[in-house]
């Protein structure tokens, strides 16, 4: 990924988020209900809470130390600026959403966009800890959400497949964030002994080449003897391989 396509895909993610925080600040401002406007802005505070997670990553493209994440970064960075001129047209119909229930859907459909996995997958270079932790802070702003949409609007069965979809995409976005991450580890150059094959870890240490890629891969081995390796030890045996299984 070329670093300006890196810093485009990061700043639309941005943008994306200033979006529903001035959807939800808005919405708090012309709600009547107490509950409600305080609820709406609690939202807007957390999606500008989201914005200082992406100016993180926006610091880090900038200095050049994120790796290429996205298998195609045009066409994420092009989908992107697609959902930003959709979310715009719903900020702008914001003023004109009448009830409560215009309000969730707006909402909905705001958070929605941000699903797409270019979120997730950027934020795993944010490091948790027992204060913050992106995906978490996200996963539970989504679940708020829900919840008061259900309570706002009832336990329809539109209510509860959307809420479910939420809930599934965005994980599934984070199992796709961490299976794109050990797959990016495993195409990276792995210095490994041309005599003994031990390969060095992160931390220099020499390890067996089954424990590497049980630790960065999550392989597991099975042990048998090529039919060239079988004539060399074994030159008494005649016949296949054998496949020794631990």
């Amino acid at each position: 990924m070329t670093d300006k396509l890196l810093i485009e895909v990061v700043q639309l993610c941005l943008g994306l988020e200033d979006l529903a925080r001035r959807l939800y600040a808005h919405f708090s401002t012309v709600e009547q209900e107490d509950p409600l406007r305080r609820f709406w802005e609690r939202m807007s505070s957390e999606e500008a809470a989201h914005k200082g997670y992406w100016e993180e990553v926006l610091a880090l493209s900038g200095r050049r130390t994120l790796p290429a994440v996205l298998e195609n970064p045009r066409k994420t960075r092009d989908e992107l600026m697609t959902l930003s001129r959709e979310m715009e047209e719903v900020l702008a119909e914001g003023p004109r959403a009448p009830g409560a229930d215009a309000r969730f859907a707006m909402a909905l459909r705001m958070e929605t966009a941000m699903l797409h996995p270019a979120f997730a997958v950027l934020f795993q270079f944010i490091g948790c800890n027992d204060q913050r932790c992106p995906g978490r802070d996200y996963e539970d702003h989504l679940r708020r959400l829900i919840d008061q949409t259900r309570r706002s609007c009832g336990k329809g069965i539109e209510s509860e497949l959307v809420g479910k979809l939420v809930q599934m995409l965005w994980r599934d976005n984070l199992k796709l964030a961490g299976q794109m991450s050990e797959i990016r580890e495993l195409k990276a150059l792995i210095p490994i002994c041309a005599s003994c094959k031990r390969i060095r870890d992160e931390e220099g240490q020499w390890i067996q080449m089954e424990l590497f890629f049980q630790q960065h891969g999550k392989l597991e081995f099975t042990h048998g003897c090529c039919p060239d390796c079988l004539r060399k030890l074994y030159p008494e045996v005649d016949g296949g391989p054998i496949d020794v299984l631990e």
